[in-house]
C-alpha cells in the first residue's frame, strides 16, 4: 500500500458532514504531493458535496529516528522551559487527532461551557487595513439568544 492508498484508507473511517455515509477511497482525490506532505480533497460520492480540503503528513520510524520525535522535538516559536514541558508528552497520534475530530463534531449549541469563565467577556484589539487600531468588546456568551 503506497502513502496515498493509506491517506485514503484513513479517510474511509470518517463520514460525510451532510449525509453521514462513510467516505470511500475515491472520494478522496489528490491535490498536491510534496515529500511526506499530501493535500487532499474530500468530496462525498453519495450526496456529492464538498467536505473540504485537508493537509496530511506522513511520518516514518526513520523520521521519528531522525528528528529524536520520541523524546521531544524542536520549534522556534517555543520558549525552553516549554520545550522541557511539553517533552514529557508523547506526540499526537491518530486516536488524538480522531478523539479532537468526533469532540468538535458533537458540539452544540451550548460550546460556550467549555470556555473558562474569565475568558467569555473581555476587549479584543482589531487592526484595520489603514493600520488604525480599533477596540472592540466581546459578546457576552452566557445565556445568549438567537436573534
Amino acid at each position: 500500500m503506497d502513502a496515498f492508498q493509506l491517506i485514503q484508507n484513513f479517510f474511509t473511517r470518517m463520514q460525510c458532514n451532510f449525509c453521514s455515509q462513510p467516505f470511500r477511497p475515491d472520494d478522496i482525490e489528490l491535490i498536491r504531493q510534496e515529500d511526506a506532505m499530501f493535500i487532499v480533497n474530500v468530496h462525498c460520492g453519495k450526496c456529492n458535496k464538498q467536505n473540504g480540503v485537508a493537509m496530511v503528513g506522513l511520518e516514518t520510524a526513520e523520521d521519528r529516528k531522525a528528528f529524536n520525535l520520541h523524546k521531544g522535538f524542536t520549534d522556534p516559536e517555543l520558549t525552553e522551559d516549554e520545550m522541557v514541558r511539553l517533552s514529557e508528552y508523547d506526540p499526537i497520534n491518530e486516536d488524538d487527532v480522531l478523539d479532537a475530530h468526533n469532540f468538535f463534531q458533537e458540539l452544540d449549541e451550548h460550546w460556550q461551557t467549555f470556555i473558562p469563565e474569565e475568558m467569555r467577556r473581555q476587549k479584543i484589539t482589531l487592526e484595520t487595513e489603514s493600520q488604525d487600531v480599533e477596540t472592540a468588546d466581546l459578546p457576552q456568551l452566557d445565556d445568549q439568544q438567537p436573534q
